[in-house]
């Protein structure tokens, strides 16, 4: 029959070796957090209006009305709902997600020495930044004047070096289960164990936030923006600088304005496959993709299944093509993703 999304796996690739009870079980999870998903994302429809792409932020907050008495609100009901579905994102991660992960990593311990990269990561977090004087984003994902790789693996890595008191017992707890050295998570299985940690933080999050929002109406703030930058005549005069730092889920994101005589002059936004993908500089450095397959061994180049798991460890926001050339420079291969 039609398998869909597994029409194109290498099939009998010896580099395949999960039994195939585990590959059952992780198929049936994925269909599994595939219909879970449409549940979820009703969290991102109901604050924002619709998923993808919320159409609620506005210029100091948001535009979702919160009223606990209101069918035309944010209500009790709905944030009850709300609490619901982060619990139940617990519970899958918990129950379903790191358990598959763990079972995997165990299979493919080698994946521990494979994939590290540049070994240079960044992570806006709670950093105070100061934009450039002139207003100018770090061009092409350098900063200063080098690449760096951006993240859930930078995130783990950064967090867990500056003592995050979140990050850090979940980073220690994995590693343990593991039985390697910080330094393993330099890797391609190490990233995608980052991502996995990472959604277990954030799920239990979500559902700390819902709490402090229901705690926030339940006491009468029904408070969602901060108006006062909203009408540009409040704006300052002449020219002036603006830069945003926040984290997405694939990594750190920047957006970078200049304003004159209350007009947007200059916009950019340095998003996160701007540092993973960025190509080699003008020295001929690379990129982290490029430095992390640097290594890896191939044992089909028809089937280059080693070099597509290390750029998924990316989670690439993109379609992207692998190509694979023997030492002469020939295209041996050409693999397509979409």
């Amino acid at each position: 029959g039609n398998i869909g999304p597994f029409t194109n796996g290498y099939w009998g690739h010896p580099a395949y070796r999960l039994d195939p009870e585990v590959n059952l079980l992780a198929l049936s999870h994925y269909l599994d957090a595939l219909e879970f998903q449409r549940d979820y994302v009703r969290i991102h429809a109901l604050l924002g209006g619709k998923n993808p792409h919320p159409q609620t932020y506005l210029v100091g907050g948001m535009a979702s009305p919160l009223d606990p008495n209101s069918q035309a609100a944010i209500n009790d009901n709905t944030l009850q709902e709300l609490a619901q579905l982060a619990q139940r994102g617990i519970e899958l991660v918990e129950q379903v997600y790191l358990p598959d992960l763990y079972a995997i990593a165990a299979v493919y311990p080698e994946w521990t020495r494979y994939g590290k990269g540049l070994g240079s990561y960044l992570a806006f977090g709670d950093y105070t930044l100061s934009a450039p004087e002139k207003g100018k984003p770090p061009a092409g994902g350098l900063f200063p004047g080098r690449a760096m790789e951006v993240g859930p693996l930078a995130r783990m890595l950064v967090g867990h070096a500056a003592g995050d008191k979140r990050i850090n017992p979940a980073v220690d707890a994995a590693l343990q289960r593991l039985g390697v050295p910080a330094g393993a998570l330099m890797s391609t299985l190490g990233r995608v164990l980052a991502r996995g940690l990472e959604t277990q933080l954030m799920a239990h999050y979500t559902l700390e936030l819902v709490n402090r929002l229901r705690d926030n109406v339940a006491g009468g703030d029904l408070t969602i923006a901060d108006n006062t930058k909203w009408d540009p005549r409040n704006w300052p005069g002449g020219r002036s600088l603006g830069v945003g730092f926040h984290e997405a889920p694939r990594g750190a994101l920047s957006h970078w304005v200049v304003i004159e005589d209350q007009r947007i002059r200059n916009y950019q936004a340095v998003v996160p496959s701007t540092w993973n993908a960025g190509p080699r500089d003008e020295h001929g450095n690379p990129g982290p993709y490029e430095a992390a397959l640097v290594g890896t061994p191939v044992v089909d180049p028809d089937r280059p299944l080693e070099i597509l798991r290390t750029l998924h460890s990316f989670d690439p926001c993109m379609a992207c093509a692998a190509h694979v050339y023997d030492g002469d420079g020939q295209i041996v291969t050409r693999v397509l993703v979409q």
